[in-house]
């Protein structure tokens, strides 16, 4: 037969103490997990269309660079590198500018015919591969920008004053 504990003044404390303890746990480690994935974001691609119907795709890295290729499926679409031609199909259409650490490819003539995967690289690093469906695109606005940095300063934030309660 079960015996049913008697709950005492003390054991209740307990009890009430372990809870609260695992709820501030499981909301800290949630806050600190959606701060690594921001920090993870920061070197990913942000892409959109702009008022023009142009792709736009923002690579933000960590370093700044001197030199960013973007290819897509082994043709070069926009270079500002030397070694590296700019292939026929993507001729007055597709450009790169850098801005210190940022590689910011801008596409003309994006068709609508289905998804397309772009891979950006830089000399000192290497984009993640990003695919960009035009039907799919938000469109480009000032809120971009701050996005990009942003969502990291809000939860390193929010990180800061979770661990605070701890």
């Amino acid at each position: 037969k079960a015996k049913a504990e008697q709950v005492t003044p003390k054991t209740a404390r307990f009890v009430s103490l372990t809870v609260s303890s695992e709820a501030i746990m499981i909301s800290y480690s949630i806050i600190v997990s959606l701060c690594l994935l921001g920090m993870a974001s920061a070197q990913n691609v942000t892409s959109c269309l702009t008022k023009e119907n142009y792709l736009q795709a923002v690579w933000k890295l960590d370093v700044a660079i001197t030199k960013c290729t973007c290819m897509s499926e082994g043709k070069v679409v926009a270079t500002t590198d030397p070694q590296f031609q700019q292939d026929n199909t993507y001729k007055n259409r597709g450009t790169v500018e850098i801005q210190d650490k940022i590689c910011k490819l801008t596409l003309n003539g994006f068709s609508s015919d289905g998804p397309k995967t772009f891979n950006c690289s830089s000399d000192k690093a290497k984009s993640p591969v990003f695919t960009a469906e035009k039907a799919k695109l938000p469109p480009c606005s000032a809120c971009d920008i701050l996005r990009l940095g942003g969502v990291t300063l809000l939860l390193a934030l929010l990180a800061s004053l979770m661990s605070e309660r701890l």
